[in-house]
């Protein structure tokens, strides 16, 4: 190939290892979403959203979208159990081979009471099931690296808590949510805790969060980006 394109830092490291002394264009160029669409909702939505899935219109949630196996949603969920009275309520969104046994595991917990199933959410139902939500939560970024649901949050003014992982190192800092350094309840559990008692439940960050999407994640950017490599390689 005359040029490759990557989507995240770690893939850009390991494809010129594997090209080493190649010739080959090489442009790291993020995965984008459309912040036209996904946009910060206002209080109206915000209180229909919460009356739609059962929720209090004062208690911290926090969204896990995409209920596909071992995407953090069990470690989600130990995590909050963990803090005991504090812990958020969790609203899951989707459908996915991991919704049985996540939803049998909610059943015993003694904070099944603060966990909340919205089902497949899409159009106008996933713009109201992020109005329900504090903040989003995400464990990895996915085999092609795009962190969708992480900039799907972020375009929404919404803080992101995200394992550093990937692709989400790349988008995810202090400026913009909570980074989580590893994979495990106890540390899930204490990030949370931190974001249930900040101040304002990190809307500063989630605003910072749509700043940065709207500066460096668009569709534009991308577009532009990847026609600038297709000039390179025609040239």
């Amino acid at each position: 190939a005359d040029g490759w394109i990557t989507r995240c830092q770690e893939h850009a490291e390991s494809l010129g290892l594997l090209l080493n002394g190649s010739e080959s264009i090489q442009a790291l160029i993020p995965g984008s979403i459309d912040a036209d669409y996904f946009v910060p909702q206002l209080y109206r939505p915000r209180v229909e959203a919460r009356e739609r899935f059962e929720i209090g219109p004062n208690v911290p949630v926090i969204g896990h979208a995409a209920l596909i196996a071992g995407r953090g949603q069990l470690e989600l969920l130990e995590a909050a159990e963990l803090l005991g009275e504090d812990a958020p309520h969790i609203l899951y969104i989707g459908r996915g081979e991991g919704e049985e046994a996540l939803r049998a595991r909610v059943a015993q917990s003694p904070i099944s009471d603060r966990v909340h199933f919205s089902g497949y959410l899409q159009g106008e139902a996933l713009l109201e099931g992020y109005a329900a939500l504090d903040a989003v939560f995400c464990a990895q970024a996915g085999n092609d690296a795009s962190v969708r649901a992480a900039l799907e949050g972020m375009a929404c003014s919404l803080p992101v808590l995200a394992i550093q992982d990937g692709a989400l190192c790349d988008v995810v800092d202090t400026r913009v949510g909570w980074p989580i350094a590893q994979r495990s309840a106890e540390h899930i559990a204490e990030v949370l805790k931190s974001w249930v008692f900040s101040d304002d439940l990190g809307e500063l960050r989630g605003q910072a969060g749509r700043e940065l999407v709207l500066s460096s994640r668009s569709f534009e950017s991308e577009a532009a980006a990847t026609l600038a490599l297709y000039s390179q390689c025609l040239r």
